[in-house]
């Protein structure tokens, strides 16, 4: 796996809030038995849900609240 910036990651959102609980939701579904969606060797939980939505493997939608 290379670095994945930021800055490659928040061109899918603005909102880094929701980019954080993004990856640690899917890190939680890693950790809790779900397969990783890319080839991840022996990386850690956080690293995978990273990478994959750098890929954009895995996608998330902010609701706002009313």
């Amino acid at each position: 796996m290379e670095h994945v910036s930021l800055e490659d990651i928040m061109k899918k959102t603005k909102c880094r809030f929701g980019l954080v609980l993004a990856a640690a939701f899917r890190a939680n579904e890693l950790l809790t038995g779900e397969q990783p969606l890319i080839a991840a060797g022996n990386m850690k939980a956080t690293s995978i849900a990273i990478e994959e939505l750098a890929q954009g493997k895995v996608q998330f939608k902010i609701n706002k609240p009313k």
